[in-house]
């Protein structure tokens, strides 16, 4: 696994990026790092389950973009509308 903590300058400031990622998947980290850099990203975190092992596990940017608390890998994101691609793919599978 490749670790991560760098720090990435955004639009609204400079923030972090921790975790890490197996080299299989380095585009995953590149990708993740971009949405910060030049997408406006806030704050996220992404994690990765292959074949039983965790591949990837990133979190970056900042929990409370008021206060600038930062997002470490325990912070619980809300989830909007999770369901409707399983529903769509559920639905079009019959």
């Amino acid at each position: 696994m490749i670790e991560v903590a760098q720090v990435v300058q955004t639009p609204s400031g400079a923030v972090s990026i921790n975790g890490s990622y197996d080299s299989r998947f380095e585009r995953v980290f590149k990708e993740f790092e971009q949405n910060f850099a030049e997408r406006g990203e806030v704050g996220a975190g992404v994690s990765i389950t292959w074949e039983g092992s965790t591949v990837v596990d990133l979190w970056g940017g900042v929990a409370n973009a008021k206060s600038r608390t930062p997002w470490t890998e325990k912070t619980m994101p809300i989830v909007w509308s999770s369901t409707k691609g399983a529903t769509s793919i559920c639905l079009h599978t019959h």
